[in-house]
C-alpha cells in the first residue's frame, strides 16, 4: 500500500517537474521577446565644440535610400498571396495607372520610418533611389516627404542597370565622390558593384514591433564625422551575406551585432572614427525609457557599370 503510494507521488512530482519546466521555459521565451521589441528611445543632445569643429571640416555626405522593405512594404490589389496579416489597415492608398490600367497599391510604413526620416535629414542630403517605376515610387516619395522637402532627389528604375532579372543602382552618378556616398538597401544584389558603400538592412513586410530603423541612429550619427564612410563601412562586408539570407544578425536588426575578429580589415580613417566615437560618447545614448521623456518611443568591386544618367557632383 505505502509501496504504490510512494509510486503514485513519485510519478506525479515527475509530471509536475516536467509540467514546471515546460512553463518555465515558455515563460523565459515570451520574457526575451517582450525585452527584445520593448520601446526605445533616441535621445538628441546638443554638439559639443569638438563635435561642431569636426563636423565644419568634414563633407557634408549623401544617403541614398531605398523605398521597397527597406523603407515601406506594399501590395497591390491583384495580389495573390499577401504578405500582410489580414485586416491590418494601410498608411495609404496609391492610385495609378499602369499599362492604362488603374491599380491600386496599399503601402505600409516601416514603423518609426517618419522619426527616422526627420532625424537624419539635418545630418545628410537625403536620395531616393529605388528599382520601382517611377510613377509608383514618386508617389510613395511625395507620400514620406509630406511636404517637408527632404526628398527632392530621386532616381528610378530607368535610372538603374538592368543585370539578369534584376537592376543595380549605380551610386556614382548620384555622387563622383564615393567618400561621401552610401546606400542603406535590403538588396545586396543593387549595390554589389560598391559592398564599400552600403549598409544592408533586414527586409521589412508587416512587423510592427521593428526597430531597425532606430538601431541605425547611433551608426548614422557617428558615420557624419567621418572623412570617408568607406573606411567604416568596408568592415561589415561579412554582414551583406548575412542580410541576403534573412539573418537578423544585419545592421539594423533587432540583436545585437557581432563582429567577426578573423575579417580582413583596411586601413580605416582613423582620425575622423576615433574623434566621432570620442566626441559622440557621451552625446548619443540608445536606452530604455525609464520614466517620462521628450523623446519619440516606440510601441526596432566586380565590374562597374556605366550608368544611364549624367554625372552630378555633390554639394
Amino acid at each position: 500500500m505505502w509501496k504504490q503510494l510512494e509510486m503514485g507521488l513519485r510519478a506525479f512530482l515527475l509530471i509536475a517537474s516536467r509540467i514546471w519546466t515546460c512553463l518555465c521555459f515558455t515563460l523565459k521565451k515570451q520574457s526575451r521577446a517582450i525585452i527584445q521589441h520593448q520601446s526605445v528611445k533616441y535621445d538628441l543632445f546638443p554638439l559639443s565644440p569638438l563635435s561642431r569643429h569636426r563636423l565644419s571640416i568634414v563633407k557634408r555626405k549623401v544617403l541614398v535610400l531605398d523605398l521597397d522593405e527597406t523603407l515601406i512594404h506594399s501590395q497591390h490589389d491583384g495580389v495573390l498571396r499577401t504578405t500582410v496579416r489580414p485586416g491590418v489597415p494601410p498608411d495609404f492608398v496609391l492610385k495609378v495607372i499602369i499599362d492604362r490600367h488603374p491599380v491600386r497599391f496599399f503601402v505600409h510604413k516601416r514603423p518609426h520610418v517618419d522619426f527616422f526620416l526627420d532625424i537624419v535629414s539635418q545630418w545628410y542630403e537625403l536620395v531616393v533611389f529605388t528599382a520601382s517605376m517611377e510613377i509608383y515610387g514618386a508617389a510613395v516619395a511625395d507620400k514620406l516627404d509630406a511636404g517637408r522637402g527632404i526628398l527632392k532627389r530621386r532616381f528610378y528604375r530607368q535610372h538603374c542597370t538592368p543585370d539578369f532579372g534584376s537592376y543595380t543602382k549605380d551610386l556614382s552618378a548620384i555622387c563622383n565622390d564615393l567618400s561621401s556616398v552610401f546606400i542603406l538597401d535590403n538588396s545586396p544584389g543593387a549595390y554589389k558593384s560598391y559592398p564599400d558603400n552600403a549598409i544592408p538592412i533586414k527586409s521589412w513586410f508587416s512587423d510592427a514591433n521593428d526597430v531597425a530603423l532606430l538601431n541605425l541612429l547611433p551608426v548614422l550619427d557617428a558615420l557624419r564625422f567621418t572623412t570617408d564612410v568607406r573606411s567604416v563601412l568596408s568592415r561589415n562586408l561579412h554582414l551583406h551575406s548575412l542580410c541576403a539570407t534573412g539573418n537578423p544578425v544585419a545592421l539594423g536588426s533587432t540583436r545585437p551585432r557581432v563582429l567577426d575578429s578573423t575579417t580582413p580589415k583596411p586601413k580605416a580613417d582613423l582620425d575622423g572614427l576615433a574623434d566621432s566615437v570620442v566626441t559622440r560618447v557621451d552625446e548619443v545614448t540608445v536606452n530604455q525609457p525609464t520614466g517620462n521623456s521628450t523623446s519619440v518611443a516606440a510601441s526596432p568591386k566586380d565590374k562597374k557599370f556605366k550608368s544611364r544618367i549624367p554625372q552630378r557632383m555633390c554639394n
